[in-house]
C-alpha cells in the first residue's frame, strides 16, 4: 500500500519518531504525487488513515509529542509493516517495478497484474487495486466486480 511508503517518508524527512494522527494527515497532504489530497474528492481524514492501517494492526495511540498527548503513532509501529511489505515500502527503485504501485489505466492493465500472480501480492492488495482502478474511472463497475470475483474464487 502507497500509504505505508509514505508514511514511512513522513517520518523520515522529518527526522521524527513519533507524530500525531493530524500532523501525519496534514504530512501526507502536502506530498504532492501521492493521493492523499484528494481522497474521494477531499482529504484523507485521520479517520480513513487508521481504517487503512487496520490491515496491518496498527492503531493510534495517545502518544506524547512535545507537551501534549494527541491520539497518533509511534514510528516503532510501522516497522513489523515495513518489514513484511518492503516492496510496498522501499526505495524507488523497488516500487515502480511493483505493479501495484501505479495506477491501472485499463481492464487489460488490471487483469495483466492479475495474471502475474506472485507480483499481486495478498489478496487485499490485489482487491484494492480492482478499486484503484474503479475509482480512478479506468474500470467500469461491471468490470470491477468481475475481476474481484474471479480473484476471490481463485482465478489469477
Amino acid at each position: 500500500m502507497r500509504l505505508l511508503a509514505d508514511i514511512r517518508r513522513v517520518f523520515d524527512e522529518q527526522g521524527i519518531d513519533r507524530v500525531s494522527s493530524a500532523a501525519l494527515a496534514a504530512a501526507l497532504h502536502e506530498i504532492e504525487e501521492s493521493p492523499w489530497a484528494e481522497w474521494y474528492g477531499k482529504p484523507i481524514t485521520t479517520t480513513g488513515i487508521a481504517r487503512l492501517l487496520k490491515r496491518y494492526e496498527i492503531k493510534p495511540k495517545v502518544t506524547r509529542v512535545g507537551d501534549e498527548t494527541p491520539r497518533g503513532y509511534r514510528r516503532g509501529q510501522f516497522e513489523d509493516a515495513w518489514e513484511r511489505y518492503p516492496s510496498e515500502t522501499g526505495g524507488k527503485t523497488q516500487q515502480a517495478q511493483h505493479p501495484l504501485n501505479h495506477v491501472p489505466r485499463s481492464q487489460a492493465d488490471v487483469a495483466g497484474v492479475a495474471v502475474e500472480g506472485s507480483h499481486a501480492g495478498d489478496m487485499a492488495a490485489y482487491l484494492d487495486y480492482v478499486v484503484a482502478a474503479h475509482r480512478h474511472g479506468h474500470l467500469t463497475t461491471a468490470e470491477a466486480l468481475e475481476l474481484g470475483e474471479l480473484a476471490e474464487r481463485g482465478i489469477r
